[in-house]
């Protein structure tokens, strides 16, 4: 894994992180790690499963031009520390919005999450409704969608050849996360093997509860819909229709050209949907 091109990869994960700075909330044991970049309306971004803060690299660096941009590990995932006892959604969402009460100082916020952050995401929508404005979501966990796998996962945690390892991250990356083997370069491949090496959080029993319908109706504002075209976790073509017959302040898109990882895969389109969505309403500025 010393190759030229991951060590272009390493570089341009340390020159995003580089644009934002650090802040660490909470008691040693249950330390939330966020990073901020950028100044304006606020903005939350949320990973997903076996993810951290790098499931938005790509589209830190626009959002940012528009969006003071927060941007936490969860706990138990990434940088941030994972509690004697996981906690469950309500717990994860409370936790999430209490630190952002200390960052924001009781101001609104916009909220975006993708796949298992999607499912956080609205949830801390629905238990605030009066600070979060708009809510939006890509690839969302929870939905209850007929599933589109087509190969199983391989398991990797008592690997030890990086070969071996390499091999099965990029296996898994085109069954579950990108589109195409051309997606799967050395970034992708460098943010999915750090963050999964990093996750210590078991959110796959959440993420197939379902429970997205429900939350979405109790949140009530506006919200917008996105996943990928071949994204293999929902079929968005039987999906989106039914979520957004639910509720007239509800958008959505399906993104040609990505699977699950869809801001990953095809940042300039789903920044351009985030952008268009969330500059309608300003009323989250600071």
């Amino acid at each position: 894994m010393s190759h030229p091109s991951f060590s272009t990869a390493a570089n341009q994960i340390a020159d995003v992180e580089r644009q934002g700075r650090r802040i660490v909330l909470g008691p040693h044991g249950a330390r939330i790690v966020w990073r901020v970049f950028g100044s304006g309306p606020r903005l939350v971004l949320l990973h997903g499963g076996h993810g951290s803060w790098m499931h938005w690299l790509r589209n830190i660096p626009a959002l940012s031009q528009s969006f003071e941009l927060l941007v936490p590990d969860m706990p138990g995932f990434g940088d941030s520390d994972l509690p004697d006892t996981q906690p469950g959604l309500t717990e994860l969402a409370l936790r999430l919005a209490t630190d952002l009460d200390q960052l924001l100082r009781g101001e609104g916020f916009a909220i975006a999450g993708f796949s298992f952050g999607g499912l956080v995401a609205a949830t801390v929508a629905a238990n605030t409704p009066e600070r979060v404005h708009r809510l939006a979501l890509v690839g969302s966990a929870g939905s209850g969608s007929p599933r589109r796998e087509v190969d199983k996962l391989w398991q990797w945690r008592n690997l030890s050849d990086p070969d071996t390892i390499l091999a099965v991250m990029r296996h898994n990356l085109r069954a579950h996360m990108l589109s195409s083997d051309a997606a799967i370069d050395a970034l992708a491949l460098e943010v999915y093997l750090r963050s999964c090496r990093a996750t210590r959080y078991r959110s796959r029993p959440i993420s197939r509860q379902g429970g997205l319908l429900r939350t979405l109706d109790r949140f009530g504002g506006p919200i917008l819909l996105l996943w990928g075209r071949d994204d293999v976790t929902a079929d968005p073509d039987w999906l989106l229709p039914r979520l957004l017959s639910q509720g007239a302040k509800r958008s959505g898109r399906i993104i040609d050209g990505a699977g699950h990882w869809a801001q990953f895969e095809q940042p300039t389109a789903i920044n351009r949907a985030l952008l268009e969505f969330l500059n309608a309403d300003k009323e989250y500025r600071p």
